[in-house]
């Protein structure tokens, strides 16, 4: 009977270690995930926009107002537009989640205005190289902007590429009629942003924009703007999701204040 007593004894001391020991391991892994969680990187925002700011909130609880620029703006916002289009998006393809409102829509312009998550202040800094582009379009695949420009009667497309934190210009196509490549183009149809509402995104509308399958397998040969000191080729096909490995990631870059662009388009010069 002894033996039986110190067998039952032995068991239970066991099962109160195991016990014990789970729980340690699952409140540490409670603590990580909340750390994780409140973290900016993570998904969560919902936005509210007014007529000077727009506040944006993390699981219920206000994570940051951000005012309205006033003065190097050249445009005036449409609430009801910005209300239906805006987006929390990795702008900056640095593994964090930044915010962009489309603030107005005037013909076919598209005006925005943008914040790059700051993971060192865990705040949205204000990005005027983004908010001074038009009709953005976020190439993830290849990291890159485009931005769809007229100019004096063309339609341009403007490449950019982030550069130590600063959003470079790369080259621009489309002056004097010259026909843009189709691999441009289409880059930037299926990842042009601000161009599909909310509420049809939310109810699973398509959002396709880029042209046919036959349309993308055709070639073309464009001309530059005359930046050809710029430009930039790739070689072979990349994975759609995968970000190049050439290019590290920008975590720690804290986005510079004002206007950081590097070399300016022609296209940006001269609005219809």
């Amino acid at each position: 009977m002894k033996k039986i007593i110190t067998a039952c004894s032995f068991i239970l001391v066991i099962a109160l270690l195991i016990t014990a020991f789970a729980a340690c391991g699952k409140n540490g892994t409670d603590g990580d995930s909340t750390s994780a969680d409140d973290s900016a990187a993570s998904a969560g925002y919902t936005l509210e926009i007014t007529d000077t700011k727009a506040i944006v909130s993390k699981n219920g609880e206000v994570f940051q107002e951000l005012l309205f620029p006033t003065g190097a703006i050249d445009f005036n916002i449409d609430l009801d537009y910005a209300k239906e289009h805006y987006e929390f998006i990795d702008m900056n393809f640095d593994g964090n989640t930044d915010l962009y409102i489309a603030a107005c829509k005037v013909d076919k312009v598209i005006s925005y205005y943008c914040w790059l998550y700051n993971a060192s202040t865990n705040e949205f800094d204000y990005s005027a190289s983004l908010s001074a582009l038009k009709n953005l379009s976020v190439d993830s695949a290849e990291q890159r902007i485009l931005a769809k420009n007229f100019y004096n009667g063309d339609e341009i497309v403007a490449t950019y590429e982030w550069v130590d934190g600063v959003l470079t210009f790369v080259k621009d196509y489309g002056h004097d009629g010259a026909t843009i490549p189709a691999d441009v183009i289409h880059s930037y149809d299926n990842n042009k942003i601000g161009n599909v509402p909310n509420s049809e995104k939310n109810n699973g509308a398509a959002q396709t924009t880029g042209s046919s399958k036959q349309d993308k397998d055709e070639t073309t040969k464009g001309q530059s703007g005359g930046k050809d000191d710029n430009s930039k080729t790739t070689a072979g096909d990349k994975p759609t999701n995968a970000p190049k490995p050439t290019k590290p990631l920008l975590t720690t870059t804290t986005p510079a204040v004002g206007v950081e662009v590097v070399g300016e388009s022609e296209a940006n010069e001269n609005w219809y």
